[in-house]
């Protein structure tokens, strides 16, 4: 239900372009990354724990969160376009990111 809530909400807004561009770069690139780097630094293995961590890190961002910034006026259309085009961009780049764990 959540997810056709937001989906029916979508709508085009072209002046997105950069607050979407960093939101989900943000989420879905460099969060895994810096996480990486850091567990990288501090010497923990690349094992199955690490793993399953990076890839929970790069997850899409919430549906109920694009719902509930979405009602409380917290820039609604972002909101929506962020969990909208998030899922699916978040399930290509969690594929990369399995990839390239398992490499």
């Amino acid at each position: 239900m959540a997810l056709l809530s937001v989906g029916f909400r979508l709508e085009r807004v072209p002046a997105l372009g950069a607050p979407l561009a960093v939101g989900l770069g943000t989420k879905l690139v460099l969060a895994p990354l810096a996480l990486g780097a850091l567990y990288t630094l501090v010497g923990v293995p690349l094992q199955l724990p690490l793993q399953t961590t990076l890839l929970e890190a790069s997850m899409p961002p919430m549906i109920t969160a694009g719902i509930l910034a979405a009602d409380r006026g917290l820039e609604p259309p972002l909101a929506r376009a962020m969990v909208g085009l998030g899922t699916p961009l978040g399930a290509a780049t969690a594929v990369l990111w399995s990839l390239l764990l398992t490499w």
